[in-house]
């Protein structure tokens, strides 16, 4: 058994390094956000439902907040080849990186409009950035994996 890494997998792992970067930044904004809920709960008196409620909500924010990152990775696996790094493969890194990029601008733009604007659907606002993020994410992965699917099926088989 070799302990030698391919360059293909040295590559994905630095993809999923990039993802989880991405992850702990947007978990991290989150938690500027829920922060200030906190001490407006115990500003105003400590009522169990209210923590409950508020500690509910943001374990759901957490899986909303990590489900783009997820859906990447897992859409990663299928592009990894053995040995060599291919374009397609490549092309995720990009795809990723870019990802990484809009969802730090996203968040931090989400935590700015959170934190000045004070009406009851400002929060809001962290339930869509994760949703253009699936949506755009899933898409350019989806369609790397569709070209890389037909580059496979071109090629002749070992």
């Amino acid at each position: 058994m070799s302990s030698h890494i391919s360059s293909a997998e040295v590559v994905r792992r630095i993809e999923l390094f990039v993802l989880m970067i991405g992850m702990v930044v947007a978990f991290y904004i989150l938690s500027l956000g829920a922060k200030s809920a906190f001490l407006s709960l115990l500003q105003s008196g400590l009522a169990l439902q209210d923590v409950l409620l508020t500690a509910f909500s943001l374990v759901m924010m957490g899986a909303i907040v990590s489900s783009p990152f997820l859906l990447l990775a897992l859409l990663g696996k299928k592009i990894v080849g053995v040995g060599r790094v291919n374009r397609y493969q490549i092309s995720g890194l990009i795809i990723s990186l870019l990802f990484t990029v809009c969802s730090v601008y996203l968040y931090a733009d989400a935590h700015r409009i959170v934190s000045t604007d004070r009406s009851s659907t400002a929060g809001l606002v962290f339930l869509a950035v994760p949703f253009y993020l699936c949506l755009f994410g899933g898409v350019l992965y989806g369609l790397l994996n569709f070209l890389y699917g037909r580059y496979r099926r071109t090629i002749p088989q070992e």
